[in-house]
């Protein structure tokens, strides 16, 4: 992999897809007390994936309600967490929101400056929260019915997701500097 700045982009997710894979081997093994090292993996992994994303465009409007959406998901969370999960768990809610908001608000339907990678890190976003959130409310509140499978097809939808956005991220290198 090349260092050129043009690769930063890609860099960036490569870890993030790291993090993620010892996120996983970590969480084979969460019955032997594992979840939090999973946990922080995943944190690092969501990381590396805002820094990615970007703070441009800011589009506050959109981080406000994930973020509000993400305290009622967290405060519904509240009663079934114990110990230091109350806080790790506040710490990844707010950081898998951070890099929700930097994932949508790169995609600028109105200005005309989208394109299908940054829908495809979007929508992996979206699905990322979607795994992370049933994994929550099952370990911590009950277990739901068809947990893992909805786990794992929206887990691997978000990491293909933003997998592919790395795409055309050469590109947009490219534009930005040319600007």
């Amino acid at each position: 992999m090349s260092l050129a700045d043009y690769y930063a982009y890609s860099r960036k997710i490569l870890i993030g897809l790291v993090f993620s894979c010892i996120g996983d081997a970590f969480l084979v093994w969460k019955s032997s007390g594992y979840f939090v090292h999973g946990l922080l993996m995943f944190a690092l992994a969501q990381v590396m994936y805002t820094t990615a994303f970007g703070f441009r465009p800011l589009s506050p409007r959109i981080g406000m309600i994930l973020l509000a959406m993400g305290m009622v998901v967290y405060s519904y969370l509240l009663p079934g967490l114990h110990g230091v999960m109350v806080y790790l768990t506040l710490l990844y809610v707010l950081l898998i929101v951070l890099m929700g908001w930097r994932a949508i608000a790169r995609v600028q339907f109105f200005d005309d400056l989208w394109t299908w990678t940054k829908l495809c890190s979007c929508f992996g976003s979206i699905c990322f929260i979607v795994s992370d959130t049933v994994i929550a409310i099952d370990k911590f509140l009950s277990p739901m019915t068809y947990s893992h499978q909805v786990i794992m097809v929206s887990y691997y939808a978000a990491q293909f997701g933003i997998s592919l956005s790395v795409v055309d991220s050469q590109v947009d290198a490219l534009l930005t500097k040319t600007k």
